[in-house]
Order: C-alpha cells, then sequence, then structure tokens
C-alpha cells in the first residue's frame, strides 16, 4: 500500500486502521502521465468493523465482519442510532453510516454478551486505535457509555430501549434481525469502535468497453488498455463488494483487451497460438474459482453449489484432514475412508463441518496444468482454521493433490487427495 499517495487523492479516508492493500499506486502514476482521463472518489474499498493492529489474540467473532460477523451486538452509526439489521452483510452497514458523514461505527452490548464474547471483549478495553482512543468501553450507565464517545446520551439511551423492547418481544420489527441473535442489552454497558479497514483504492482511468484508456477528451490511447484496480472507479460506489469486484474486473475487461489486441494488431497467422494460449488461461481461472467455491462452500457450511465442482464420479481422499505428519492422526479422531461420488463427497464435507463449526479455509497461488483440452493437474496449498468448542480446535497446512475434467463445458475434480505439512491442535 501507498498510505501517502491514499492521503492526497483520499483525503476523507482518515480514520484507517488497516490497510492491507498490495498496490504501490505505479499504476495510477502511469496512466496519470499518459493523459488518461483519471476519475476520483472520495472513498476506497472500505469496511467498518472491530478489529485492530498489532493484536496478540482473535477475537470468537468480530462485530460487522464480512466473514465471521457477530451477530449479538446493537451496531449503530455515528450518533448512536440504529440503521441496520446486524446480521445484515457488513457492506450496507458501511454504506449507510459513510453516507451519514462519519468516519467510524460503533456497536453497544450488555453483560450477557460480554460472558460469551470475552477474548472480544477484552481486546476492547485493553487495546487503543491507531488514534490513541481505546477500542472499547466498559460503563454502569448508557448516558456514560455515551459520552465516552461523544453521542447525545438521549439518542443512545432511546436506540438502547428500543432494541430491548424488541428484545422482549422477540421479533425485531424495524430491521428484521433473526431472533436468535436478539439479546438484550443490561448493565454493565459496553461499546466497541469500530474504524475503517481498508484494502485497494479506486481512483483510476476511465475505460472504454474494449479495456482501452481513454484521453480527457474520451478518445482511446492508442496501444493503451487497463483493467481491475487502476480501472475500477466508474464501476463501482461505496457499497463495496470486496476485493472480488476488482478480481471480477481485471478478469472480464483483461480478457476483452486480449480479444481487441488480438483483432486489431495481431497478424492472422499468429492468432491460433494466441488464442489457444488465451483459453488455456481461461481453463486455468475457471479451475481456480471453482476451487474458490469449494472452500467458500465448506466455510458457509453451504454444499449444494459443490454439485459444479465436483464430477458426479468424483472421489476425495480426505484421510489426512486431521493428521500431522509428525504427530500422526489426531488423538480421538478415526481416519477417514476415502469418499467416492459426488453426493457421498457433499454428504462428508456435511457431516466434517456441521453447523456450529467455525471453519476458515484459506487457499493461495496454486499449480494448474492444463494436460489436454479436456484434462488438467492442480496443485493447491492451503491454510484452514477449525473452531467447535469443545469438541475440535487446530490450524492446519497442506495441499490439495488434483485431477480435473471438463465434461459438459464445465471444469469439474475428478479426483481430490489432502496431504498435510502440519496440524497444530488447539490453535
Amino acid at each position: 500500500a501507498n498510505p501517502e499517495m491514499l492521503a492526497e487523492l483520499n483525503p476523507m479516508m482518515d480514520n484507517i486502521e488497516i490497510l492491507v492493500g498490495s498496490g504501490d499506486g505505479s499504476g495510477y502514476k502511469m496512466l496519470e502521465a499518459a493523459g488518461a482521463d483519471m476519475l476520483h472518489l472520495d472513498y476506497i474499498a472500505m469496511m467498518y468493523y472491530f478489529y485492530g493492529q498489532g493484536w496478540q489474540e482473535f477475537p470468537e467473532l468480530i462485530p460487522e465482519s464480512p466473514t465471521i460477523p457477530n451477530c449479538e451486538v446493537l451496531s449503530v452509526d455515528g450518533a448512536g442510532r440504529r440503521i441496520v439489521s446486524e446480521d445484515d452483510f457488513t457492506f450496507e452497514y458501511t454504506k449507510i453510516n459513510y453516507n451519514e458523514g462519519y468516519h467510524e461505527g460503533y456497536c453497544v452490548y450488555g453483560q450477557a454478551t460480554a460472558d460469551k464474547y470475552p477474548v472480544m471483549t477484552r481486546l476492547g478495553l485493553n487495546n487503543k486505535t491507531h488514534n490513541g482512543d481505546p477500542f472499547g468501553y466498559k460503563e454502569d450507565t448508557i448516558e456514560a457509555l455515551a459520552a465516552d464517545v461523544g453521542f447525545d446520551p438521549e439518542v443512545l439511551k432511546a436506540t438502547v430501549e428500543r432494541y430491548n423492547e424488541l428484545c422482549d418481544k422477540g421479533v425485531d420489527e424495524d430491521f428484521g434481525k433473526e431472533s436468535q441473535y436478539m439479546v438484550r442489552i443490561d448493565a454493565p454497558y459496553y461499546l466497541l469502535r469500530m474504524p475503517m479497514i481498508c484494502t485497494d483504492g479506486y481512483d483510476g482511468a476511465r475505460i472504454n468497453e474494449h479495456a482501452q484508456v481513454l484521453d480527457k477528451n474520451g478518445m482511446p490511447i492508442p496501444g493503451l488498455y487497463a483493467a481491475g484496480a487502476v480501472a475500477s472507479a466508474q464501476v463501482t460506489n461505496i457499497n463495496y463488494f470486496g476485493c472480488g469486484t476488482m478480481l471480477l474486473n481485471c478478469g472480464v475487461y483483461g480478457r476483452e483487451a486480449a480479444d481487441h489486441v488480438v483483432k486489431t494488431f495481431v497478424k492472422t497467422e499468429e492468432k491460433d497460438e494466441l488464442t489457444a494460449k488465451v483459453e488455456e488461461l481461461a481453463a486455468i481461472e475457471e479451475i481456480k474459482q471453482k476451487k474458490e467455491l469449494y472452500w467458500r462452500c465448506m466455510d458457509t457450511k453451504t454444499f449444494e453449489p459443490l454439485d459444479h465442482v465436483f464430477a458426479e464420479d468424483a472421489w476425495f481422499d480426505s484421510r489426512e484432514a486431521i493428521y500431522d505428519p509428525l504427530e500422526g492422526q489426531a488423538e480421538g479422531w478415526d481416519i477417514t475412508p476415502i469418499t467416492y461420488g459426488r453426493e457421498n463427497i457433499k454428504q462428508r464435507c456435511a457431516d466434517g463441518l456441521p453447523q456450529g463449526m467455525q471453519s476458515v479455509h484459506m487457499g493461495h497461488i496454486p499449480t494448474v496444468k492444463i494436460t489436454s483440452p479436456t484434462t488438467a493437474e492442480a496443485i493447491f496449498p492451503f491454510n484452514d482454521r477449525i473452531h467447535m468448542a469443545g469438541v475440535l480446535d487446530y490450524n492446519g497446512y497442506g495441499y490439495y493433490y488434483e485431477n480435473w475434467e471438463k465434461i459438459n463445458g464445465e471444469w469439474l475434480i475428478k479426483t481430490s487427495t489432502i496431504k498435510r505439512t502440519r496440524l497444530v491442535l488447539g490453535e
């Protein structure tokens, strides 16, 4: 990331707690120097949620997180008002709070939630934000809590009273939050700050439908194309859809740029070779996206989409799922036999990752080799974290070794084998 350039281009992003973008601004500067029509947005890819720099513990759940949200809190805007259902996806909260002019979010909860989530509470009370403000507060009255962050005490008090009224009814008549997340807020009271958590910037060049970069007169700059983060300003807004927005932008317009280059500049005899390479890259990209779908199914506990991941006659070897090469099989856990057939694989995944078990699967850069127009081999490195209190808790590393086949125009897994390199229990 380039914090200095970010401060120059996006001065309204003035409460960034975490900035994880990998760009250094060189693409922006190159396009600007080439005379591109540069588009500006006040905001970047941003969310408000509870997380901080250098924490030594990880919260059980995170209020307004896009991946492991804690919905048993009351999320309020910068004035102490409830604006969304807390089990809505976090982008809705971010959009409304930002458009109201607030550069920080907040959540409130009572002792019952504090008892249930002690790590989350401890992190709030014992840490400070990048600005030096306490991340969290604990008070005996709502008025004192409001004073900690500059709220009108009557507004926050009315918000909490209304929320408790809805909790007592068991029905969220205001925003439709599911009843299992409706937990009364009783003294002592807690408040957590939710600062800006940011990834990539949006500012960049205007492009046309062929990904050609346009100058300030709306004309294509010869030979100059752009896709991804440096050309996303015209297709996004504060209702941030995730880093995948830019990846999708890059894939769609990158392919369109390549197609336009081939049609415009490449001689006929060179087109077959280039087209074959483009098709190979498209196949690799489809396989990578299918693998991402697999991991997303595991973490969201939705297994029907696996119909578009595994072939009907696939087999899955997960015998090393809970195994360490040095320590062996985890004590108390039987080795899972190889699972044959897509329906059995789906059931195996559902049984192994039941509702209530938290899982985070992170795939890394794979090796994918297209061995024929309809077959491929792939190696996917991954890290998985599994937690279910009193049942299973580990941090694992390893590789998936897979064979893929293109069946009826769709790339599907034929064989998949997990090979562990490390498994640490209790992390």
